[in-house]
């Protein structure tokens, strides 16, 4: 039982190897506990040993207080293994159990993997409407032209996937989307979008989970032709210490669309590492990135770094509460400018039916730099609909 406890204390500290070691100790000294199972499949999920946590979690199937959460925690193991269906049959155990908690969790899991099941009927749409009290035009682009206006605006996304298979990249997954984004009075930042992308996972390879991801886009600005864009990613998620790390690496080429746009045509390469870990009663991110690309340096920084904290929260509770800061640093050479831009986000989610949700978003901007052409802050209020009418759960 001292080792039982031990175990514990580490697993609380974050210790993960010296937890193991001591619930592996407790297991050999003979206590049969369904805790302990429970406490053994834990760790070595967070260890990303899925097979051997499948095997803790079946033994404490026969208990009935942790029958329930073991279905659940068995359904994660089998879609980190990339056993769809079976990840689908556990996940449909954890909901008949009594524990509401775990049920709806169980739910959000189904409901979320059978959409990436059959991606050939995934279709989905999202629209918001809202109010944005000083019009900032590209506010995502390397540089911004705020309005200084206010104004209500509209967005509307659609997107469809399918599968494709590649020659030689074997099966993956076509996905094609499109964006609109609308103001009533304020013309300057009516943005419109058509793209297409194809993504691959490879799962677990030797030094983590691969995807490989391709796109093409096409935008326009008030309706005219402003850009076009391409380019490739490569994405690797692995375990570490608790923890899960998730590495990006982007190749854009920008190209022009109009004599408007000319000063974004270049290249773009994007480097961006993301810590996820479990917080309390939530996921906890931070994701660092850095940007370097070529164009017209009179407009846009060689040079881009940002910051970005977020949490969210886990309970299957009437709404989700998820708060983040974002942090970003420019630099324009030939006009000797300094940028500084934070964005605070509050964003409020809940599930409306079985293919609808909702979203409730806050953000608040400020741009920082001496000249006051580019400086500025802003609020944005959003109130938003999801929905997705090829997720089909039971």
């Amino acid at each position: 039982m001292a080792a039982m406890q031990a175990g514990t204390v580490a697993f609380r500290n974050n210790q993960l190897r010296r937890a193991q070691a001591f619930f592996a100790q407790a297991l050999d000294a003979g206590l049969q506990e369904p805790r302990l199972y429970y406490n053994l499949g834990v760790v070595s999920y967070r260890l990303a040993a899925y097979a051997e946590s499948e095997r803790y979690f079946r033994m404490a199937l026969p208990f009935d207080d942790f029958r329930q959460l073991a279905y659940y925690n068995l359904g994660r193991c089998a879609q980190q293994q990339g056993a769809i269906e079976a990840a689908l049959r556990w996940y449909a155990l954890a909901q008949e159990g009594e524990q509401g908690q775990v049920a709806q969790l169980a739910h959000r899991a189904g409901a979320h993997l059978r959409m990436q099941k059959a991606p050939s009927a995934g279709f989905q749409w999202r629209l918001a409407s809202g109010f944005d009290s000083a019009v900032v035009g590209l506010v995502d682009q390397v540089t911004s032209q705020p309005t200084n206006e206010s104004d209500s605006f509209r967005e509307l996304f659609l997107r469809r996937d399918q599968p494709l298979s590649v020659v030689l990249l074997g099966d993956g997954k076509l996905g094609l989307a499109g964006y609109l984004l609308s103001y009533d009075s304020v013309r300057q930042a009516d943005i419109q979008s058509l793209s297409t992308d194809w993504s691959r996972d490879f799962g677990q390879v030797w030094i983590g989970r691969a995807m490989f991801k391709t796109h093409l886009a096409h935008e326009w600005l008030n309706g005219q032709p402003f850009q076009w864009r391409a380019g490739v990613e490569v994405q690797l998620s692995h375990a570490w210490s608790g923890a899960w790390l998730r590495h990006v690496l982007m190749l854009q080429h920008f190209g022009a669309r109009s004599e408007r746009s000319s000063p974004i045509e270049g290249y773009s390469i994007n480097l961006s590492s993301a810590w996820l870990r479990k917080l309390g009663h939530g996921v906890a991110l931070l994701r660092f990135n850095a940007q370097m690309n070529d164009r017209a340096l009179d407009e846009n920084s060689p040079f881009l770094y940002g910051l970005e904290a977020f949490w969210r929260s886990s309970r299957p509770a009437d709404w989700q509460f998820g708060p983040g800061l974002q942090w970003r640093v420019s630099r324009f050479p030939m006009a000797r400018r300094p940028e500084t831009r934070w964005r605070a986000i509050l964003r409020l989610e809940s599930e409306l039916g079985r293919q609808l949700g909702g979203r409730v978003e806050f953000q608040f901007e400020r741009n920082e730099t001496d000249n006051l052409r580019y400086a500025y802050e802003h609020y944005r209020l959003l109130f938003g609909l999801n929905w997705s009418p090829s997720t089909d759960v039971d």
